[in-house]
């Protein structure tokens, strides 16, 4: 009962970290990678780890966007970050029109 439990919270599905996402595919991989990025977003160190293990530029950049729309405050420094033109648009998108700022 308890393994089953633990089952259906997710307990054992996946290791902690980016490289638990792997085992994903699509919309659930790139929210998987948000949240795990979005977890260790406070310490620049960690932060730049859970990028480094995105192998795919767009995928990285997303997680950027994602996170500069989710705090504001942080939203220039995550978007210098940002290499492809579509996350560079986004993240005009987000600065230049400060309705568009989560502030969540």
């Amino acid at each position: 009962m308890i393994v089953a439990l633990l089952l259906a919270l997710g307990g054992c599905a996946r290791a902690p970290g980016i490289a638990g996402c792997a085992s994903l595919d699509g919309a659930e991989l790139e929210d998987c990678r948000f949240a795990e990025s979005k977890k260790v977003a406070a310490d620049p160190v960690a932060l730049q780890a859970a990028l480094d293990a995105i192998p795919d530029p767009l995928s990285r950049d997303l997680v950027l966007v994602r996170l500069a729309f989710d705090t504001p405050s942080s939203s220039g420094q995550l978007c210098t970050r940002v290499t492809t033109p579509v996350g560079k648009q986004r993240c005009q998108q987000i600065i230049g029109r400060p309705h568009l700022r989560g502030g969540r």
